[in-house]
C-alpha cells in the first residue's frame, strides 16, 4: 500500500482500517496487486481485527507473490481470534 499521492514512498509500515458497520466474522481477503508495474506491492501482510477500533488482535500472516494475479489469503485462527457475536 502506497499510502502518499506523490512524491516519496511512506516507508513501513503503513496501515489500512476497514469498517465493515458491524461486527462480522473475518475468515480471509483478496488482494489484486498494483497493475501498473512491479514495485508497490505488498508482501508481508500483518492482519489485525477489533471490534472497537481500540483493541486489536493478529488474526494472521500474509506472504503475497510479486505478480499482478489476483491473490486470496485463508487466515485458520483469524475468525476464532476476536469472538464473534
Amino acid at each position: 500500500m502506497h499510502s502518499q499521492w506523490q512524491g516519496t514512498s511512506a516507508p513501513p509500515p503503513q496501515f489500512l482500517t476497514v469498517d465493515m458497520g458491524e461486527v462480522k466474522a473475518f475468515h480471509g481477503m483478496p488482494i489484486l496487486p498494483r497493475q501498473g508495474d512491479q514495485s508497490g506491492k505488498p508482501n508481508e501482510v500483518n492482519v489485525q481485527i477489533s471490534q472497537d477500533n481500540k483493541t486489536w488482535v493478529d488474526a494472521g500472516n500474509a506472504d503475497f507473490q510479486n505478480n499482478k494475479n489476483p491473490q486470496h489469503v485463508f487466515f485458520e485462527s483469524g475468525f476464532k481470534a476476536c469472538p464473534i457475536y
